[in-house]
């Protein structure tokens, strides 16, 4: 979708060139610069020369996004409903409305955070296209880090927003996923499941131009919280005492999160009692 942003720019760029009297060098730079490119070969002085803003090129960028996150994301949390009282106790009607109701508050702020994150992003595009470089795991098709979706999905499952989404930081407290939040926290709660830790999750290597070998290495690891020593790093990349996910610009790793029922059976409350 930001290369679709960037490219609908470049083409509202264009546009605005043709019936204009500008030099002919501005004209060979539009005919001659693929479209996403068009305003980074321009430079921001020459956009606003042509009375076009930032806004106005990315005006309804995300429209379409928008409603597929809606989408996307209420499926993935009745799932996660679905699967949390498949391990625990059904939720009360009063309990499922309140937790439905605050759902689409959630979702609705995840898409405010990812949404305002892309349009900064695309605006830092809009001029600077090129990936920024460090050490750690890359995948040279991804223009932005997958940490800006975790952010928001973060606040979508009722969690806080923790800063810069993707941006590197240093410590995973807070950090987390759809499953993750509050809101979820207190829907394990209400189905009488208590929480265990993680299993770090590092997927398939093949998706990265560059692995990272330590992120690798942890890949199936279980972790208590983001200080456990299972997550030291003993190395000054990246800028944080222990991993995480999206530590790193391009790191792809994610978690798993681990319930258990609270609830006992009368013959398990017998058994003990005996």
């Amino acid at each position: 979708m930001l290369r679709h942003a960037l490219e609908r720019a470049g083409n509202r760029l264009a546009t605005a060139v043709r019936p204009r009297r500008v030099s002919q060098q501005v004209k060979q730079i539009v005919a001659s610069t693929p479209t996403p490119l068009i305003a980074s070969r321009l430079g921001e002085a020459h956009v606003a020369a042509l009375g076009l803003t930032n806004e106005a090129l990315l005006d309804s960028a995300f429209e379409t996004l928008e409603v597929r996150w809606d989408a996307w994301v209420a499926q993935a949390q009745r799932q996660g409903r679905a699967a949390i009282v498949e391990e625990g106790e059904d939720l009360s009607d009063e309990d499922d409305e309140a937790l439905a109701r605050q759902m689409e508050r959630d979702r609705a702020a995840g898409w405010a955070v990812l949404g305002a994150t892309l349009v900064r992003e695309t605006t830092t595009r809009l001029y600077a296209p090129e990936q920024p470089t460090s050490l750690g795991e890359r995948d040279s098709s991804l223009i932005v880090s997958p940490g800006v979706l975790r952010e928001a999905l973060q606040v979508a499952g009722g969690g806080p927003v923790s800063g810069s989404a993707g941006s590197t930081a240093t410590s995973g407290a807070g950090r987390g996923g759809l499953l993750s939040g509050q809101t979820v926290r207190e829907m394990f709660r209400a189905a009488a499941l208590r929480e265990l830790g993680w299993v770090w999750v590092y997927g398939d290597p093949g998706t990265r131009t560059r692995p990272f070998e330590p992120h690798m290495n942890l890949d199936a690891e279980s972790f208590d919280s983001w200080e456990d020593e299972a997550l030291a790093n003993p190395e000054d990349f990246p800028e944080t005492d222990f991993y995480f996910p999206s530590d790193h610009f391009g790191c792809q790793c994610t978690f798993a999160r681990d319930g258990a029922s609270t609830v006992e059976t009368e013959e398990e409350t017998e058994d003990e009692a005996a």
